[in-house]
């Protein structure tokens, strides 16, 4: 029976290993760091989608702009094209969910971003380097 060390253990968990044991690559495998930047440009991207209604409509109704409220209108937030983040209850789900995370990522854009009158194409390019510029 073939007993390996915690060397060896460690190495393929760590993908360090060149022969056929190991399952992805280390070129290939997402880097843990780049997860959260990941999702916020998933996030982004599908609130961009929703505010220019091509998105589901059950993901277009998590999303309000401070402009679309009437008393919120002369407020510094609807002039930034900023979206209303609601209150949630549980601090382990609630910030995960959707209407809370997309406007919550969307609010931390800068302003050039939140610019809903450039192309998604560029959207896209301008989001990346946002997020990744620190790599």
């Amino acid at each position: 029976m073939y007993e390996q060390t915690n060397e060896q253990t460690n190495e393929r968990m760590d993908g360090r290993t060149d022969g056929p044991r190991t399952i992805m690559s280390a070129a290939r495998r997402p880097a843990l760091a780049d997860v959260p930047e990941r999702v916020q440009y998933k996030l982004g991207v599908t609130v961009r989608r929703c505010q220019q209604h091509k998105a589901p409509q059950y993901l277009t109704d998590c999303v309000t702009s401070a402009a679309d409220i009437a008393s919120r209108q002369r407020l510094r937030s609807a002039s930034r094209h900023q979206l209303l983040v609601p209150r949630y209850r549980l601090s382990s789900l609630g910030r995960r969910s959707f209407a809370v995370a997309g406007p919550t990522t969307w609010n931390s854009l800068s302003a050039d971003l939140r610019d809903l009158t450039c192309s998604d194409e560029s959207f896209r390019r301008s989001l990346k380097t946002f997020l990744f510029a620190k790599y």
